[in-house]
């Protein structure tokens, strides 16, 4: 094989490595079961423990790259890094993914809102009646522990950077503003995936306070490819009182 072509499958393999790098970058969301009933602290621990095993495979690829600048390449090996390349390239989220899967819509409760609003309105509290932030992620963690491969939201992709917040009453996803109804595609076992939310606890927790919500099971779905920033800088910090408050208790 010429050197040219040699260099060119190290180039692919390189960009595997890239590829998995981004994931390496530290997130704000992680795959969690019961998010709402375990401590930050603890997420952190799973997330140091995820690091540990991304380290790993950084590591794996590293020593494929430096096997391949010494020894010439054959076709068994070129479909390897190929498949290699396509595998890290759907674990990163650049690319669009289709397979069966469920749509969970949710919207605010503005029927409900309405009614405390002229029925008390020295108590009323907008805020009680729209979907945050944090029950879209409580979700999408859920979705995740049952087995997910690929998540979007009004058609925004989940990705290892997704930055998932609330500013003011608008919710920001990958720093493009969504509104309700949130439509949230995952794809996965659609059954697996539609028990797990009905017997986990944001969806049940949604039903009982009478927020539109529901599942529906859809033979065929696609999810858009990642369209967001991969740099860390869109991330923010975790604070010692974030760690020490309310805000991640049941609710």
């Amino acid at each position: 094989m010429s050197s040219g072509k040699k260099y060119l499958y190290i180039f692919i393999l390189a960009l595997a490595l890239g590829i998995l790098f981004a994931q390496f970058i530290p997130r704000q969301e992680k795959p969690v079961v019961n998010l709402k009933n375990m401590t930050l602290v603890e997420t952190v621990k799973e997330m140091e423990e995820e690091i540990g095993d991304l380290e790993e495979e950084l590591a794996q690829i590293r020593k494929e790259l430096d096997e391949l600048r010494e020894e010439p390449l054959d076709s068994q090996e070129i479909d390897s890094i190929k498949s290699k390349l396509q595998r890290e390239r759907a674990k990163a989220g650049i690319t669009e993914i289709s397979s069966p899967g469920i749509m969970v819509t949710l919207d605010d409760n503005i029927p409900m809102a309405e009614s405390a609003k002229s029925s008390d309105p020295a108590s009323y509290s907008p805020s009680d009646y729209i979907i945050h932030d944090k029950d879209l992620l409580y979700l999408i963690n859920e979705l995740k522990a049952a087995g997910a491969k690929a998540i979007s939201v009004n058609g925004q992709r989940i990705a290892a950077t997704t930055d998932i917040r609330c500013v003011g009453t608008v919710v920001m996803i990958n720093s493009t503003r969504v509104a309700p109804p949130f439509n949230v595609l995952a794809l996965g076992e659609p059954l697996k995936l539609k028990n797990s939310l009905e017997q986990g606890r944001e969806y049940p927790y949604l039903k009982e306070k009478k927020f539109p919500v529901k599942i529906e099971i859809l033979k065929e779905a696609a999810v858009p490819a990642y369209g967001g920033s991969f740099n860390a800088k869109n991330l923010s910090a975790v604070n010692k009182t974030d760690l020490d408050g309310d805000n991640l208790e049941q609710q």
